[in-house]
This record gives structure tokens, C-alpha cells and sequence, in this order.
């Protein structure tokens, strides 16, 4: 197996395997050939461990890109709590914890508690003032009939966002959940904390993630930020 040994390398692999695809695909529609021998070759994602944490500069600008309150909200709790695309998309009003600043996540592995930054909890509070409908979702499409929005029309509200800004490049709900924990692991968080916020079972795959080495440096950090 070729050895990628930096993100550019997995971004013109990926590239190239979607090309060949669209040819063969395009040979099927002519009647050229009758089945695209590469139609089942799974897309080549680019693994998380390559992916580029937003910086703070960029964090600015998507938050001063964004027009609505549910943008707002939409890229807040995305940045304050970690949470996937489909953890957000089921993300239920009646699991936030006003008082604790916590939101309760409900999926396949289980429940786990994030916690909701103020930034997060005064937009929320905001938005949801705008809203008299009786969807239980925190983030609803905006005209009626309102409903739960899937994992694709969020993808859209990001895109949309993303696209008034001058940053150049990919930037998915990985990114955010990526920047998240980066950002926390500088901070000093234990690697056992940040799993459990992640919902991530397996210390070995977090670690491998983040590329976390427990230096020296990194302990008196801990202790300092959690004992002094």
C-alpha cells in the first residue's frame, strides 16, 4: 500500500480515483462498456489524523460570515461541543441543561454529556426565542412545514457560510470536531476527558487521532490547570 505521507498526497490520490470513475461512468452512459469496473471502489477519504484544525483567525471569520441565528447557533455548537453531523442534525431541545450549560447526546454507542459555551448558550437562547413551532430539534429548517433538517441540509448551512468567507479550503463538520479537540488538548485537557466528550470508546484510536505524546511539558500543564 502506497505510504501518504502528507495531506496534498491524500487529496490528489482522491482526485485521481474520482476521475477514473467519472470516465468509466461516462463510458457506461455512451454504451461504450456495460458496467464501470470501478463502481464499487469505495471513495478515498483523507483520514482524521491529517486533517487541518481551523485557526483562531479562521474561527473569526466563519463566525462574522454567518447572517442568520441559526447559522450562528449551527456553527457554535459545533465549535463548543465536538459533536458530529448526525449529532447535531438529533440534537434535541428538551436535553439541553440550561442551568449546567450541558446538552445530552443520543446515539448508537450511548449518551454522553457535552457542554454548551456561552457563545453557544446566548445564540441558542436567541434563536429558539424566534421559533413557535413544536419540533423538538434544535436546529429545524426555516419555513413551514418546519421539521427536523438531515445531515446534508446542515452540510449546506456550513457550505453557505464557509462560502462568504475568503478561506480556502474543505472545510467539513470533521474540521470543527477536529479543531474542537485540538484545541482542548493545548489547553491541557486530559486525553481520558476529551474521549469521553468525543464519545470515543477506544483511548487508542483518540490518541492515534490527535497524535497525543504525554510529554513532561504536557504534565505540569495538567497539573497546573487542574490542581493550582
Amino acid at each position: 500500500m502506497k505510504n501518504y505521507c502528507n495531506k496534498k498526497d491524500f487529496i490528489v490520490e482522491s482526485n485521481r480515483r474520482q476521475g477514473v470513475k467519472v470516465f468509466f461512468d461516462w463510458l457506461v452512459n455512451e454504451r461504450i462498456i456495460i458496467e464501470n469496473p470501478v463502481g464499487k471502489i469505495k471513495p478515498f477519504t483523507i483520514p482524521d489524523n491529517y486533517l487541518e484544525p481551523l485557526s483562531s483567525i479562521e474561527i473569526d471569520k466563519i463566525r462574522e460570515a454567518c447572517r442568520t441565528l441559526r447559522e450562528k447557533e449551527v456553527i457554535e455548537l459545533f465549535l463548543s461541543t465536538g459533536c458530529t453531523l448526525s449529532e447535531i442534525a438529533s440534537a434535541k431541545i428538551k436535553n439541553i441543561n440550561w442551568t449546567n450549560k450541558e446538552l445530552k447526546i443520543n446515539n448508537s454507542k450511548g449518551t454522553r454529556v457535552v457542554f454548551l459555551s456561552p457563545k453557544a448558550i446566548f445564540n441558542l437562547k436567541e434563536y429558539l426565542d424566534t421559533r413557535s413551532d413544536a419540533c423538538e430539534e434544535i436546529i429545524i429548517t426555516e419555513r413551514k412545514p418546519y421539521r427536523k433538517l438531515n445531515n446534508r441540509s446542515i452540510q449546506r448551512i456550513l457550505d453557505g457560510v464557509i462560502s462568504r468567507t475568503d478561506i480556502n479550503k474543505n472545510i467539513s463538520p470533521k474540521i470543527f470536531r477536529h479543531t474542537f479537540a485540538k484545541t482542548l488538548l493545548e489547553k491541557g485537557l486530559p486525553m481520558n476527558i476529551l474521549q469521553t466528550l468525543l464519545g470515543n470508546k477506544d483511548y487508542s484510536k483518540t490518541s492515534k487521532t490527535y497524535n497525543i505524546k504525554l510529554t513532561s511539558d504536557n504534565k505540569k500543564k495538567i497539573y497546573k490547570t487542574y490542581f493550582e
